[in-house]
């Protein structure tokens, strides 16, 4: 990908193995023009060194197809991920969530699942003895990710019943278990009830947590506020405060869309992120398929836009962090970690599973609490996993899907999000496909007139 920075250069962009090379005005005419016996010799060889020229088609299309059997390797050789779900009650009442679609049964109150804990860790350790078997090697506890996520798993019910000692407390089991596993796991929560928590999470060296703030305290109030309508930031706030002290992974994500994205530039808020440096802020945009309030959802690259507008004219907020499309391939070029190409997606497409209270396994955290998605069971009596449901998300690379094939962007997308597009049409013939002929070459162009280090260009 030829991408034009200015009048006179040019960064030239490989798709396949991440190469990125500036190139002055005559060879970027060249390579426009396909006329490439006018590129110096030294120049040309150093083209075809680093994977962007080859002798013929053939050669071209062999390179391709053995990074893509080397990533597909890679990805059978992943350790597995897992997700627990204590609970799918949430204290909060966020008009955006897409679990407002599902129907999800709530008659087992949660004090009630500390067997549910018992019987995932007894399937967490049949499934990493497995992968153990097939793949011929010992992991390491390290390398075994744990999620704890919701509902929200930081609830009142959930803290009382960890003061109730005789009713059991699935928080506890899991963390237990996961201590006597050698894992420390990882937990997504809205911050809102967490304070009780904290000497718990201490004591089990949990360092691993993200948090939700949706811009400044007005914004963010009339956003995610609890079920009786009142505001969270504060005691969000509060909670970062206080995890700021010993958490070592603390992010807090901000979900952007047409309603809060301005409040980002209140004086206020990027004080506020400027107050805690070791603390991970990052904007995601909110997709059309994840938000239940799509008339607020941004396009990206006007996302990306606006957003860094305001970035420009805040100073304050130079730490946030914005994600997007793309970004494996364009931050390594500057200088911000390696390349990572996608063969497929996520973990869902490979080694992981997502277990619910309610006895449920999934592949897909856009699917935990929809029945429709549901590609297993387990209980203390053991755990099944259907391989047929299974099978669409196991398939799903971009070497199998038609559309994927012929996308020059395969290797930096991965597919697309299966969790979205499952929403629609779960099939391999679909894709959903992110806007990358835009949004690359404009990030490029925006950090390398902004004088990035250019570490790799």
């Amino acid at each position: 990908m030829l991408i034009d920075v200015n009048s006179s250069e040019a960064i030239l962009l490989n798709l396949v193995n991440g190469n990125a090379d500036v190139v002055g005005d005559p060879t970027r005419k060249a390579i426009q023009d396909g006329e490439y016996g006018r590129i110096p010799r030294r120049e040309l060889d150093q083209l075809i060194d680093r994977k962007y020229l080859f002798s013929n088609s053939d050669a071209a299309t062999s390179y391709v197809q053995s990074v893509e059997k080397s990533l597909i390797a890679q990805m059978e050789e992943l350790p597995p991920s897992f997700v627990y779900i204590p609970s799918y009650s949430c204290n909060l009442n966020c008009y955006y969530c897409f679990e407002k679609a599902y129907d999800h049964d709530t008659s087992l109150p949660d004090q009630g699942s500390c067997s549910s804990a018992k019987a995932f860790l007894m399937a967490l350790e049949t499934i990493v003895c497995s992968f153990e078997e097939a793949h011929r090697t010992e992991l390491d506890p390290k390398d075994i990710s744990v999620t704890i996520t919701g509902g929200e798993p930081f609830i009142p019910e959930n803290y009382s019943a960890i003061l109730t000692l005789l009713k059991g407390s699935a928080i506890l089991t899991l963390l237990k278990g996961c201590r006597n596993l050698g894992i420390t796991p990882s937990f997504v929560t809205n911050g809102y009830f967490l304070e009780p928590f904290l000497p718990i999470l201490k004591e089990f060296g949990v360092s691993d947590i993200q948090i939700t703030l949706d811009g400044s305290k007005p914004i963010h109030d009339s956003i995610r506020i609890t079920k009786a309508g009142d505001g969270t930031f504060d005691q969000i706030v509060r909670s970062i405060e206080a995890l700021d002290e010993f958490a070592e992974r603390l992010s807090v994500r901000i979900n952007a869309t047409k309603k809060n994205l301005p409040s980002i530039a209140d004086p206020s808020f990027s004080k506020l992120i400027n107050e805690y440096p070791n603390v991970f802020f990052y904007l995601y945009f909110m997709q059309q398929e994840g938000c239940a309030d799509r008339k607020n959802v941004l396009n990206e690259l006007e996302g990306l836009k606006t957003a860094l507008r305001i970035q420009e004219c805040c100073s304050d907020l130079k730490n946030l962090d914005i994600s997007y499309h793309g970004e494996n391939i364009v931050r390594p070029i500057f200088g911000h970690g390696a390349f990572r190409p996608k063969i497929a997606m996520c973990a869902a497409m490979s080694n992981q599973y997502i277990f619910d209270y309610t006895g449920r396994i999934y592949k897909c955290w856009w699917g935990m609490g929809n029945p429709d998605y549901q590609v297993g069971d387990f209980s203390m009596s053991g755990h099944s996993i259907n391989r047929k449901l299974e099978s669409p998300y196991r398939l799903r690379k971009v070497t199998s899907i038609p559309k994927c094939s012929r996308c020059r962007f395969r290797l930096i997308c991965g597919g697309g999000c299966t969790g979205r597009l499952s929403r629609q049409d779960f099939s391999l013939g679909r894709t959903i496909c992110p806007d990358f002929e835009s949004i690359l070459p404009f990030m490029v162009r925006h950090l390398y007139q902004s004088g990035e280090n250019h570490a790799r260009a």
